[in-house]
């Protein structure tokens, strides 16, 4: 059986103190499904979106993590779980 892995992306990775959400050229390359997606809002039409770093940082860890719990949240995210992710780090105003 052959494992796909997801493309690379140049991220913003809010765990990163050298690293900038307001300048791309501090952004480094990842395959992390989080931060791929978190960065995505920051360039959707309509954006940019008021996202939670902290819930994004906490997430991208979660990716990371070498437990069978957090395989979903590996490689390729389907739909549903990209959708959850993304409703988890937007700031809603009241």
């Amino acid at each position: 059986m052959t494992t796909c892995k997801p493309a690379v992306f140049l991220c913003f990775d809010p765990r990163d103190p050298l690293q900038s959400v307001d300048d791309r050229s501090t952004w480094r390359p990842t395959r992390n499904a989080i931060l791929i997606s978190a960065t995505m809002l920051l360039a959707e039409p309509g954006g940019p979106h008021s996202v939670s770093w902290d819930k994004v940082a906490a997430l991208a860890s979660l990716c990371e993590a070498p437990d069978p719990v957090a395989d979903r949240w590996r490689g390729f995210a389907k739909r549903e779980d990209t959708d959850a992710m993304l409703e988890a780090v937007l700031v809603r105003s009241a």
